[in-house]
C-alpha cells in the first residue's frame, strides 16, 4: 500500500486512478492471501505437521499436479523478485524526493535522460547486498534480524501515515484546508485512523519487548 503513495506523486490524475487501485489491491489481497489460505485450511490435515515440506507443496502432489515443489519453487521466485523491484522502486524514488526537498544529498535528485534517479538506485542495490551476509551468519537468525528492524520501520510509518490522514481530515473539517483537496474520502473515518495508529503502535511495542 505505500507503493501505491509513492506512484501517487508521479500520476498525472491521482483523484481518478487512486481509488481504482486501492480497491484492486484489496480484491488481490483477499484472492491471492485469503482465499489461498482458506483453501490450504480446508485441504490441509490439521494434524498433519509439515516436516520441512511447504503445505502448498503438500495439496499440489496430493492433487495429482506433477512437479509441485517447482512449481511452488518459480512462484516464490517471481514473487521475492516482485517484491525487490516494488522495493528498489520505492526506496529510490524515496530518494529522489528527499533529495528535492533537501533532506538528502543533492546527487540523490538526479536522473537521466528517462527521468530516473541512477544515484539513487545505486545507493539502494548497494544497501540491498546486505542480503548476502546469510553467507556468514545463520540465515534464520539474519531473517528473524530483518524481520525486527524492518517491521519496526514499518509500524512507525504506518503510524505517521495513520496520524498525518487523521490531522489532515481534521483541518479540512475545521476549514483549514479546503474540502476539494479531499477528492477520495477514506471509509469509516476517523475510525479507520484510530485502528491504524492504535493496532501499529502495539505490534511495535511487542518488537521492543
Amino acid at each position: 500500500m505505500e507503493l501505491v503513495g509513492n506512484a501517487a506523486g508521479e500520476t498525472e490524475s491521482p483523484h481518478a486512478i487512486l481509488p481504482k487501485v486501492i480497491l484492486g489491491i484489496g480484491l488481490r489481497i483477499i484472492l491471492f492471501y485469503g482465499l489461498a489460505i482458506a483453501v490450504l485450511a480446508l485441504v490441509y490435515p490439521h494434524k498433519l505437521a509439515p516436516n520441512g515440506q511447504s503445505p502448498f507443496v503438500w495439496v499440489f502432489s496430493h492433487a495429482g499436479i506433477p512437479g509441485a515443489d517447482t512449481l511452488m519453487t518459480l512462484v516464490i521466485f517471481s514473487a521475492a523478485v516482485s517484491a525487490a523491484n516494488s522495493a528498489i522502486y520505492a526506496s529510490s524514488r524515496m530518494l529522489w524526493s528527499m533529495a528535492g526537498d533537501r533532506f538528502a544529498p543533492a546527487c540523490f535528485g538526479k536522473t537521466n535522460g528517462g527521468g530516473v534517479p541512477v544515484y539513487a538506485i545505486l545507493i539502494t542495490v548497494l544497501l540491498a547486498l546486505v542480503s548476502l551476509l546469510t553467507r556468514y551468519i545463520p540465515a534464520q537468525q539474519f531473517y528473524l534480524y530483518l524481520i525486527a528492524s524492518t517491521g519496526q520501520v514499518g509500524c512507525l510509518a504506518w503510524i505517521t501515515i495513520g496520524w498525518c490522514q487523521y490531522r489532515f481530515r481534521q483541518s479540512v473539517c475545521n476549514g483549514t484546508y479546503a474540502s476539494d483537496l479531499l477528492r477520495y474520502r477514506s471509509p469509516l473515518f476517523p475510525w479507520t485512523a484510530r485502528f491504524v495508529i492504535i493496532t501499529n503502535f502495539c505490534h511495535y511495542g511487542r518488537y521492543l519487548v
